[in-house]
């Protein structure tokens, strides 16, 4: 386990591994994660949420943390979610038993999702196939979003007067239509009656 005096392994930002912060107080419980999910993707385990914040501000890049609300997640939930460049890391809330005051302020606190240690693992599966998934769809060095195109004056010009000049021309067409079927309806409204 990684204690605040012991450098983390690096994680280096481009590594194609999932990079996963785990903040766990428990030997086994660590043990357990990294047996579950060490294999697909890059696991680095600390035991307080002061640990994990010493590696944020170092520069460490994760994925995903997943804490432990007995190792002080819900403070690290809070000074990630306080802090512009942290922000935007998604985060699971593990805990011995969901109460309804825990989903509340975890929400409120835009965390990820909250598991109990019983179904945790499931859970976390499941959100940590979504989250590489995404990852693989977004370019590197990339916002999420789409880029913003700004369109030449001289395009948006041409557009509008060759859209214009075309409707302008066929307008009689269209009235010509439109007179036709007026009129075929005032036909078959006579014939009804």
């Amino acid at each position: 386990m990684t204690t605040l005096t012991q450098p983390a392994p690096p994680v280096p930002a481009t590594t194609d591994a999932f990079r996963i912060l785990l903040v766990e107080s428990s030997l086994a419980a660590e043990i357990e994660f990294l047996r579950a999910f060490g294999a697909g993707a890059s696991v680095v385990p600390v035991d307080s949420a002061e640990g994990a914040l010493q590696l944020f501000g170092r520069g460490y890049a994760f994925d995903l943390v997943v804490a432990n609300v007995e190792a002080d997640g819900l403070l690290l939930l809070d000074r990630l979610k306080a802090h512009a460049e942290w922000q935007a890391v998604p985060v699971i809330l593990t805990a011995p038993a969901l109460s309804e005051p825990l989903r509340r302020y975890a929400l409120r606190g835009k965390a990820l999702d909250v598991f109990s240690y019983a179904t945790a693992h499931e859970g976390i599966r499941l959100r940590v196939d979504y989250l590489a998934r995404k990852r693989a769809y977004t370019p590197r060095g990339h916002p999420d979003h789409l880029e913003t195109v700004r369109m030449p004056f001289g395009k948006r010009a041409f557009d509008v007067l060759s859209t214009g000049t075309v409707l302008l021309l066929i307008s009689p067409l269209l009235g010509l239509v439109a007179l036709l079927i007026l009129a075929l309806l005032r036909i078959d409204n006579h014939a009804r009656r």
